[in-house]
């Protein structure tokens, strides 16, 4: 793993080595991860508090840019002990087998100004589906602040079964601050 990341680090440098400085962003970041989904009529909120991010951004060549999420699904937190565990058992998660969900990025595009878009392949529970998700891109005085807010359907990858308690549709929320 961590020979994964040293790799990934140095071919991001290597590959832009010609790009100015301030252009390039190279690290491995903290990531929030939040969702809500209804729940017997009420929204339903949590968090994985294991998230982190290996980010290659450049801003003046989008097409050299990649971003690789990984989550800790044991990290869960929907403020129920009791339903986080259930959530980690085989007919959701399944934690045991599958104890990480991934977003790589495929490609990314600027769209204008600080709006930004990717392709993203996400893969929860060993099944990947290919999404496009928009996102923004801002300089603050915390850093450089990357958000996204995005809907999946939790059947797509077999989170759970069909349910007229639960809704399908999960919204996500992401959020990278990069120093």
């Amino acid at each position: 793993m961590l020979q994964k990341q040293f790799l990934f680090g140095l071919l991001c440098q290597l590959l832009l080595k010609p790009v100015a400085q301030g252009q390039l962003l190279v690290a491995k970041v903290p990531t929030e991860v939040s969702f809500t989904i209804k729940n017997a009529g009420l929204n339903v909120q949590g968090t994985f508090s294991e998230a982190t991010t290996d980010i290659c951004f450049d801003e003046q060549k989008p097409e050299r840019s990649s971003f690789l999420a990984k989550v800790n699904v044991g990290s869960i937190n929907t403020g129920i002990r009791i339903r986080d565990r259930h959530l980690l058992k085989e007919d959701y998660f399944h934690a045991t087998q599958y104890p990480d969900i991934q977003m790589k990025s495929r490609r990314v595009s600027r769209k204008d100004g600080q709006n930004w878009e990717g392709e993203f392949d996400l893969t929860m529970r060993g099944i990947t589906r290919t999404l496009i998700i928009p996102f923004t891109c801002q300089k603050t005085a915390l850093g450089t602040v990357f958000s996204a807010q995005f809907t999946i359907n939790r059947l797509d990858f077999q989170v759970g079964k069909s349910s007229w308690i639960m809704d399908d549709e999960v919204k996500v929320r992401v959020e990278i601050i990069s120093q």
